[in-house]
């Protein structure tokens, strides 16, 4: 390597303390107010987010990984729903909060009496769910 680019990477300071889950949920909340249209978006779905990337600065510290790298819209395949409530699934649908009912193709049948815990929406590069 023999140049680095000032004005295009993100440099942390020494002196600034590292971004934690904790802080970087603090910050959302006052994104939502900032920002309405993360409003729209159920707020389990941007906690799983922050714990993705804070998980991406413990390695960049702990590992010795490289800088987490800024995502475009429309770069994340999926995401997470962690909490659904009893009735979710429907038939072949589903409900999730903000969305409604989906339908869903299942990868194999759920075993009688067992509860769905969390759902990850998956966007295939057919187009497919």
């Amino acid at each position: 390597m023999d140049r680095c680019s000032i004005r295009k990477e993100f440099i942390i300071a020494a002196d600034v303390p590292r971004p934690t889950y904790a802080s970087q949920c603090k910050a959302l909340t006052a994104a939502k107010s900032a920002f309405p249209h993360l409003k729209l978006v159920h707020s389990q779905v941007l906690q799983q987010v922050l714990s993705q990337l804070e998980k991406a600065f413990v390695g960049m510290y702990d590992s010795g990984r490289g800088m987490p790298r800024f995502k475009k819209a429309g770069r994340m395949r999926s995401f997470l729903f962690p909490q659904l409530a009893q009735d979710a699934v429907q038939g072949n649908r589903l409900k999730l909060p903000n969305f409604g009912f989906i339908d869903m193709r299942l990868s194999r049948p759920i075993p009688e009496g067992f509860d769905l815990k969390q759902v990850r929406i998956v966007r295939k590069a057919s187009g497919v769910r």
